[in-house]
């Protein structure tokens, strides 16, 4: 299946981490397809397309419930962003078709624990993708490398630093400029 992680498509209102001081690479889209090719179930593939074409951190993501999804809009409660405000994120195509292979849970989490009790954890997620990117032999990314990516690819597409902003939920300007040289 051929996904495209292009951002065309979505409505606006490889440097590497070398310790816990750097920063997570940034992915290009045609890396983007080959790690999501080696994500193996469809909530993996669902949970990291949320992390990129949301731009949300893993723990937001994480924190997710069946309720946060209406039609094709998820919403990240203010109680489980770093901001601490709402923020809606209109749904990629992509990220749709992704929805729509994972069987989402009736209610709860949207990516519940092991044997459906609490939620998938950050170390869980990590490990997930750690050992996707072993089998693509990706370095340096990290569940952050997912907003960095989708923020260079809205700079790379024109994007002003207050349309990121605006999508990203970032609580300043200053935080993005480092993506435009400044």
């Amino acid at each position: 299946m051929a996904l495209d992680f292009t951002l065309e498509a979505l409505p606006v209102k490889s440097d590497q981490k070398n310790d816990r001081f750097g920063r997570a690479a940034i992915l290009k889209p045609e890396q983007l397809g080959e790690l999501f090719g080696e994500l193996r179930t469809e909530r993996d593939r669902f949970l990291f397309g949320i992390c990129y074409f949301t731009a949300s951190r893993i723990t937001e993501t994480l924190r997710l419930e069946r309720s946060d999804i209406v039609g094709a809009t998820i919403t990240f409660r203010k109680q489980n962003t770093k901001t601490k405000t709402t923020r809606q994120a209109a749904m990629h195509p992509t990220l749709v078709t992704l929805m729509e292979e994972y069987e989402l849970p009736e209610s709860g989490y949207l990516f519940p624990g092991r044997h459906g009790r609490g939620r998938l954890t950050r170390q869980g997620a990590d490990l997930v993708l750690r050992e996707a990117c072993e089998r693509v032999g990706l370095v340096g990314v990290s569940t952050h490398s997912f907003r960095r990516s989708f923020v260079t690819q809205m700079k790379e597409e024109g994007k002003t630093p207050v349309q990121i902003k605006e999508y990203t939920g970032h609580r300043n300007l200053a935080s993005l400029l480092h993506y435009f040289g400044a």
